[in-house]
């Protein structure tokens, strides 16, 4: 996998980094790229030339993936800059092209970006991994009609995409065999009927899979939105895939936008707890809204009308590096109390401090591996492995990294980055 590091420098808002923001890519169409700060409703316009007439089909953490003119596509990472390129599409695929979703983060070793098409009313997948010379097109038969569907989320190497009447879960593994296994789950039903019109997510969080069903009244010849409630349920896996309703999702909060939700820890990333922050988009009809769970209110606001019509994408802050005796303070309170406060009761206790750090990680509960890996820093968290010695055996192998040397003036902000292996250098400016 051929990997590019940046080589020029670029100006983001204030703040970015340290929290969520919304971001739109509009291509061609206008020179600079929008950020959305979710804190208190500021837009503004940035120049970043890595993205210069670029358009963001899918994202995945803090990589973007990025439609290049006319058919050349690659994954950024929005806080390095570095690229990985991506084999072109062909013509005869790209404008058969729907929806598209990565099914892990490029950092994991299997990670694959998911086209979903149709031509000739024939259905079909166009997949490729980091790496890979060309796309690979696999027929399908029983995915449903790709233009209903509404998100779709990647979990446990598996794709979940909402369609109208149910959901179909896409073993994105079996890929590579040559004979994609699809099996079908029922929605949660719908309690509501107040508006016309409804929007439908599916969100990981702690380890749980949530459906956010958000009901509104729509107008779009006069452009008037009006949110009116939301619901969410839980997937209940010892029940038989069952959903069970939930009021409150405890300390986290939930991020929306048109291609799917993530879920964040609301401390870490300075948002309200027990927050679902939804994007509405219809064309250029963009309308930002706050939904808050523990008292029931909403707020809207309304974004300025625009020619262009490009989604917004949710970008999630850099993961904080921490010092070590925080990191040991951290292990004793996972150990002592609840892993991840939620009021939906899907808490577990781990009681047991030494017990619990010895466990082979296939016994691990995924809160606790997530928790330390949003305690590590970004280059330790991927590589869990070599710095969790006693899960050597139980993890796979470790990404390659590689060692830089920096030398960095204070007076000047510059710094100058020299990779010892490949005999490369290049400049990086921290103002």
């Amino acid at each position: 996998m051929r990997i590019v590091m940046p080589t020029s420098t670029s100006t983001f808002p204030h703040g970015f980094g340290d929290q969520p923001w919304l971001i739109q890519t509009p291509g061609t169409d206008k020179e600079t790229q929008t950020f959305l700060n979710p804190l208190n409703g500021s837009i503004g316009e940035r120049k970043i030339p890595e993205m210069d007439r670029q358009i963001c089909l899918s994202r995945f953490e803090e990589w973007l993936f990025l439609l290049d003119h006319p058919r050349n596509v690659f994954l950024l990472n929005i806080y390095s800059l570095t690229k990985i390129p991506l084999p072109p599409i062909e013509d005869q695929y790209f404008h058969h092209l729907g929806n598209c979703s990565l099914k892990s983060s490029p950092s994991s070793p299997d990670c694959t970006i998911i086209f979903f098409g149709q031509q000739h009313n024939k259905q079909f997948l166009l997949f490729c991994r980091p790496g890979d010379t060309m796309w690979s097109k696999l027929p399908v038969d029983d995915i449903g009609v790709i233009d209903e569907a509404r998100s779709w989320l990647a979990f446990n190497g598996k794709l979940y995409v909402i369609l109208d009447d149910e959901i179909k879960i896409i073993n994105a593994t079996s890929l590579l065999t040559g004979n994609v296994e699809i099996t079908n789950l029922d929605k949660p039903a719908d309690f509501s009927t107040n508006g016309n019109g409804l929007d439908e997510h599916l969100v990981e969080s702690c380890g749980d899979i949530l459906f956010v069903r958000i009901f509104f009244w729509e107008n779009f010849d006069n452009r008037v939105f009006d949110l009116t409630g939301i619901e969410i349920y839980k997937l209940d896996f010892e029940k038989e895939n069952t959903w069970v309703r939930v009021e409150s999702i405890g300390d986290r909060a939930f991020l929306l936008d048109e291609f799917g939700g993530q879920s964040c820890c609301a401390e870490d990333t300075q948002l309200n707890q027990d927050c679902v922050y939804y994007m509405f988009s219809w064309g250029n009809l963009k309308r930002f809204c706050k939904i808050c769970l523990n008292d029931q209110t909403i707020s809207l606001n309304l974004l300025p009308a625009t020619s262009i019509d490009y989604s917004f994408h949710w970008i999630l802050p850099v993961r904080r590096p921490i010092l070590k005796n925080e990191l040991l303070t951290s292990f004793e309170t996972i150990a002592r109390s609840p892993v991840c406060k939620k009021s939906y009761g899907l808490v577990k206790e781990h009681d047991n401090k030494k017990c619990a750090l010895s466990m082979p990680s296939s016994h691990l509960p995924i809160e606790m591996v997530q928790l330390i890996s949003e305690k590590l820093p970004f280059k330790d968290s991927v590589r869990l492995q070599a710095v969790c010695k006693l899960w050597s055996k139980q993890l796979p192998n470790p990404i390659k990294e590689e060692v830089f040397l920096m030398y960095c003036p204070k007076k000047y902000g510059t710094c100058q980055m020299y990779n010892p292996h490949k005999g490369e250098q290049f400049t990086l400016n921290l103002k």
